[in-house]
């Protein structure tokens, strides 16, 4: 298994918020910021954006979903929440 990042962009990220919730439990994913995630899955990254509904084709386009997702390669550096890091060392332990 890899480590996503998933960012949303555009108005309408509730949608997708949920998705993403809903597809990746409390241990599969970690929330950056409410539109920055870090995701814990296997497959490609066009998996997870599916999975969030990123490109959903949409009647009115201000209700598509747009965003990118991003492979990780285990190799990033910076400063910021301890709890994220945590994350990211329990899910790269794990070995899946």
């Amino acid at each position: 298994m890899a480590v996503f990042a998933v960012h949303l962009s555009g108005d309408n990220i509730e949608e997708p918020v949920q998705q993403l919730r809903d597809a990746y439990p409390d241990q599969e994913h970690f929330e950056i910021s409410e539109r920055l995630f870090l995701v814990h899955s296997d497959g490609l990254a066009r998996n997870v954006a599916t999975k969030v509904g990123i490109g959903k084709e949409a009647d009115d386009p201000f209700e598509s979903v747009t965003g990118v997702v991003f492979k990780l390669n285990a190799s990033y550096s910076g400063y910021d929440n301890r709890a994220m890091w945590e994350w990211l060392t329990l899910v790269e332990r794990s070995g899946d």
